[in-house]
């Protein structure tokens, strides 16, 4: 039986999500990427799809939601080898480093 309730379900059983999460919560301040170099590729194209278009769509629905939050990123593993590597994005690398 569909529920009533206008939030949405969490996508795992247990207890539903209630609060605005981690992407929403910062909204027009920042939110701190810790250790950018361990994400696996998969999300690293998903982190550049956010940075690009600024907007979400939260878990459990299909409507795109705009945010307005600055990132800052720092790690301690060498991006430059990861990229020789191939195990970071060039486009998510030059779109973390900004201008200059």
């Amino acid at each position: 039986m569909p529920s009533s309730s206008a939030t949405p379900r969490a996508p795992l059983p247990g207890p539903r999500r209630t609060g605005r999460g981690i992407w929403s919560t910062p909204t027009g301040g920042g939110l701190f990427l810790d250790e950018i170099g361990d994400l696996p590729l998969d999300f690293q194209g998903k982190l550049l799809r956010v940075l690009q278009e600024g907007e979400i769509i939260k878990l459990g629905t299909s409507q795109a939601r705009k945010i307005d939050v600055r990132f800052i990123a720092a790690t301690n593993a060498d991006l430059d080898k990861l990229l020789a590597k191939g195990q970071f994005r060039k486009d998510l690398y030059y779109r973390l480093k900004g201008p200059g």
